[in-house]
């Protein structure tokens, strides 16, 4: 049910997303910000300039407040900043290309974790920005909710990546971590080798990472 209503809104959103890609591909960037910010106004009553002083909670709670299907915003939401962050950073604006691509990338978390979605819209987003988002020291707080996101997914390889990325910040921080971790691959050993392929992790992999996350444990 959920479901179905995020797909309508996106299909809904279709013809906008298409009009800003159009405009972003002609160069027209003034034309495409000046778009999304119609939207933005539109969808959660605040201007870019706004974007720019609120941080990513804060624009959840403006999308969530009083908001009875919440994720399918939510996914509007961040699919507009990231059209933004790619104008800034064709425009030579890498910073502020980098911030609303995290600021977009923490609401399509929120919504895979808070509401559970799991479409291929939120994947195809998160994967297009990653590559300017890695650019960048991602912060810890991401990194969690982005392990989270990839185990959901059935990318076992891809959160083991982030889980050690975790484990190997300072000491005082990852004794959470290697719990989770551990957890992490335990749930792991317990899914079919074809579950286990897919998500590009195979069971002899799994065991030498819990034998190293064990050994960092001591």
């Amino acid at each position: 049910m959920q479901n179905d209503y995020i797909i309508r809104m996106l299909q809904q959103m279709t013809v906008v997303f298409a009009r800003i890609i159009g405009l972003k591909e002609n160069k027209r960037y003034d034309e495409a910000l000046g778009a999304i910010g119609e939207e933005l106004k539109k969808r959660i009553g605040i201007t870019p300039k706004l974007i720019d002083a609120l941080a990513w909670d804060e624009i959840i709670n403006l999308i969530t407040t009083n908001e009875p299907q919440p994720s399918g915003k939510c996914l509007t939401v961040a699919g507009l900043l990231k059209e933004e962050g790619d104008i800034y950073r064709l425009q030579g604006e890498f910073e502020k290309g980098y911030e609303r691509h995290l600021k977009s990338l923490y609401i399509l978390l929120f919504a895979n974790e808070r509401y559970g979605v799991h479409l291929l819209e939120i994947d195809r987003l998160i994967e297009q920005m990653m590559p300017s988002l890695s650019e960048y020291e991602l912060p810890r707080d991401a990194k969690r909710m982005l392990f989270g996101y990839y185990e959901t997914a059935g990318k076992y390889a891809k959160a083991e990546d982030i889980l050690f990325e975790l484990v190997n910040e300072p000491e005082q921080k990852r004794q959470d971590v290697i719990q989770e971790g551990m957890a992490f691959y335990e749930r792991l050993l317990q899914k079919n080798d074809e579950e286990l392929k897919k998500g590009g992790l195979p069971q002899a992999e799994i065991m030498d990472g819990l034998q190293e996350l064990q050994k960092k444990s001591r």
